[in-house]
């Protein structure tokens, strides 16, 4: 089963209050996807038996087995150097994604998101915090998505002290009893390390919900390079601010 994605991006910039670095970045994107599925070549749980495969009993689509399709989202970001918060609502076109049921249309997938930043350096002359001193921050984040009767909650934060970064964060919805939902599905814990304009991370997803059994958690390495950042456009607000964290 695969699919692929074509799409272009397009966002601006806005300014609320210069003095307190307040911004805002409303955006929009449209793609076209193309999802294809081999069915001959999927293997079930019920096929596998001591005496070789069976048969799936699963049944192969009686649609088309390759699917494209146009769609949208939009999004709104508000931030300023200690905190952001915002919004997406996925899916505005409703595709025809699924390969068994013609009339299926792909509901509305709305996300939600924020976080603040606590600094924790040294400050400087007038009071503001030297960006030559050690960068040593804490940050409280959390991210939320929702799509019909499903619904999934990020909460964590990070403390760093450069170059290195801790941090650890909770899946689930710990403070709803929701049916489709699990209260906590995961602790999530990592590390990382900054190394000028190369950052290092490790993440270990541990799961504590019945899906335990089927995978005993993930591990997740990133490698990131960040450009120059003191580089400025012709435009006067310079490249999109890059979150460190």
């Amino acid at each position: 089963m695969g699919r692929t994605d074509f799409g272009i991006n397009y966002s601006w910039y806005g300014i609320i209050n210069q003095t307190a670095q307040i911004y805002f970045r409303p955006g929009v994107e449209f793609k076209l996807s193309q999802r294809n599925l081999d069915f001959n070549k999927l293997v079930f749980g019920d096929q596998l038996t001591p005496y070789g495969p069976n048969k799936p009993t699963a049944q192969a689509p009686p649609q088309n087995v390759k699917k494209t399709y146009i769609d949208s989202r939009s999004s709104l970001l508000f931030y300023s150097p200690e905190f952001w918060v915002g919004a997406s609502v996925d899916h505005l076109f409703h595709p025809a994604a699924a390969f068994y049921d013609p009339n299926y249309r792909v509901p509305f997938k709305y996300s939600f998101f924020g976080g603040y930043r606590f600094k924790l350096g040294a400050k400087g002359r007038g009071g503001h915090y030297s960006s030559n001193a050690i960068q040593d921050w804490f940050l409280i984040s959390a991210y939320a998505r929702m799509q019909e009767y499903q619904m999934q909650m990020d909460i964590g934060g990070y403390w760093n002290h450069d170059p290195l970064t801790i941090g650890v964060w909770t899946r689930g919805v710990p403070f709803l009893n929701l049916k489709h939902t699990p209260n906590i599905d995961a602790f999530i814990f990592l590390i990382g390390f900054k190394i000028a304009s190369i950052q290092v991370g490790y993440s270990y997803d541990l799961t504590v919900s019945p899906l335990i059994s089927t995978t005993g958690g993930s591990h997740e390495v990133t490698l990131v390079y960040k450009f120059d950042p003191n580089f400025r456009s012709r435009r006067r607000e310079g490249p999109i601010p890059c979150p460190s964290f």
